[in-house]
């Protein structure tokens, strides 16, 4: 027994050695092999939060497709918006009638070129009241645009702003 209490500390040693051995060998076999001093600090670090699930991007950009007046008996297009990297759009339209209403039809159009544009979805038709309303669209294609026609010179302030995901 003399030799236990003389060989102790290194018995230490070696126990603690083996469990640190046997604690890191998954976490360094998972990543090709033993890393160096300075990336064993960084293994340590929180891991990146997970990505969410339900169909949500973290890309999630806030995209202006009108905001302004349109003061024409006719029709006013806005400038087209990129909408690589999105497939819906969560969209705010708003439309500010005056007095003396300017019924007016607002739509989206979509293109891959900006010189060919198709029609989306209608907005509103023949609007002559205030909107404030948030819906959920689909977006196809690479460009969207906002188009509206009025049937007089009222002044009516329009809003289309979203989030694309």
């Amino acid at each position: 027994m003399h030799w236990v209490r003389n060989w102790w500390p290194v018995w230490l040693i070696v126990g603690l050695a083996v469990i640190a051995a046997v604690v890191m060998t998954p976490q360094v076999m998972a990543q090709g092999g033993y890393p160096p001093t300075s990336t064993l600090v960084r293994q340590l670090q929180p891991v990146a939060t997970p990505a969410p699930v339900s169909g949500f991007s973290n890309g999630a950009k806030v995209i202006v497709l009108y905001n302004g007046a349109v003061t024409v008996a006719g029709t006013v297009t806005g400038s087209a918006v990129n909408i690589i990297g999105g497939n819906r759009v969560d969209l705010q339209v708003v439309v500010d009638q005056p007095a003396t209403p300017n019924p007016l039809t607002v739509r989206l159009q979509f293109s891959n070129d900006q010189v060919n544009w198709a029609e989306g979805p209608t907005l509103v038709t023949a609007n002559v009241q205030d909107v404030n309303e948030m819906r959920q669209l689909p977006m196809m294609g690479s460009y969207v645009r906002m188009q509206a026609t009025g049937e007089n010179a009222g002044r009516v302030q329009v809003r289309l702003i979203g989030v694309l995901k």
